[in-house]
């Protein structure tokens, strides 16, 4: 399904959103708090503007939505880590082609895969090549796991 851009950044204090019809109905987390606004590496190719859940049960889907300065095809790939486990990766181009705009979409590991106590992972996103050499890397928020006997309600995303 292609996807549209909406709510063109004017005047108000709202972001640029970009919207895609597989995730029209889910709410995505707003980038504040402890990361900065729009998170961006020191390299500046990789820039996140939104993702979606930040918390819920192990293997839901997440996706992510980013700008990259670099073209994708070219010999470069894109994989999310979440705490310090990449995952299997989805990425593809949101509309208009062209202008930079890419939404990732993986799965959460099951929490039995990391070696943390915590139910909080920071989420990070990795420009790599094809020999899986780094290129740019900026973490940008993180995942809380719903663990047995943990209010489920405690975090809610808001619509980027």
């Amino acid at each position: 399904m292609p996807a549209y851009s909406e709510g063109l950044q004017g005047p108000s204090s709202r972001p640029h959103v970009l919207r895609s019809p597989v995730t029209d109905s889910l709410n995505f987390k707003l980038l504040n708090g402890s990361y900065p606004r729009v998170p961006s590496s020191s390299v500046g190719i990789l820039h996140v503007l939104c993702y979606t859940p930040p918390e819920g049960e192990e293997n839901v889907p997440i996706a992510v939505n980013f700008n990259c300065t670099a073209d994708l095809a070219a010999g470069s790939h894109i994989r999310l880590v979440v705490g310090r486990r990449a995952v299997g990766t989805k990425v593809r181009e949101l509309e208009p082609p062209g202008h930079g705009h890419w939404q990732l979409e993986a799965t959460i590991p099951p929490f039995s895969r990391h070696n943390s106590t915590l139910p909080n992972l920071p989420l990070t996103i990795q420009a790599l090549t094809d020999d899986n050499t780094i290129l740019d890397s900026v973490t940008f928020g993180e995942f809380t796991y719903w663990l047995p006997g943990m209010n489920s309600s405690a975090l809610r995303g808001q619509q980027c």
